[in-house]
């Protein structure tokens, strides 16, 4: 087993730039199409990572989108880093919101588009709550909503089983007492 020291491997990585693609040229272009699209935003969400789309920089793309399979979203995705901006065309989903606009008033008036619409990603930020409130509330992490949950269902809890306790009054073994706990 080779054993190389962590100087060696900081080398190594920005030799190699093998981690996050993340050097002072914010462009990373390729080609799909006749169209040049600029990814470089994309490249650390792209679920094959970085280190599998660098060799397609300036390259044609197409083919190993096709051999990949890549999904319907997919190629939605890339338009939206087509060079010069998204081309806007008669069934462009992008078109039926306001993208600075809230979103949650916006959905209902969607209709039969809305499933089309849902599934079909966009890399950008969007607003769901008018108020900024409910909107900060929106950005959790999720250990926010156990730990307020779980003491809210566990007073529930107590506070049924005292009821049923109550309504039962009779029925229960003689120490009883001994496994409630007190509150």
């Amino acid at each position: 087993m080779n054993v190389i020291s962590n100087e060696d491997a900081e080398n190594r990585m920005s030799q190699n730039d093998t981690c996050i693609y993340d050097g002072e040229d914010t462009k990373f272009k390729i080609d799909y199409e006749s169209n040049t699209y600029n990814i470089y935003q994309f490249l650390n969400n792209h679920p094959g990572g970085v280190n599998y789309v660098k060799p397609y920089e300036s390259k044609d793309v197409a083919q190993p989108m096709r051999r990949y399979d890549h999904s319907k979203a997919a190629y939605y995705l890339l338009k939206e880093y087509q060079q010069g901006g998204r081309k806007k065309d008669e069934d462009d989903l992008e078109r039926l919101v306001d993208w600075n606009k809230p979103m949650l008033s916006q959905v209902g008036k969607l209709g039969t588009k809305y499933s089309e619409w849902v599934i079909s990603p966009v890399d950008r930020r969007l607003r769901l709550f008018d108020s900024d409130l409910l909107e900060y509330l929106t950005i959790t992490p999720w250990y926010v909503v156990p730990m307020i949950w779980i003491p809210i269902i566990i007073y529930l809890a107590v506070i049924g089983t005292k009821k049923y306790i109550h309504i039962t009054k009779g029925c229960q073994p003689a120490n009883w007492d001994a496994y409630v706990l007190p509150i």
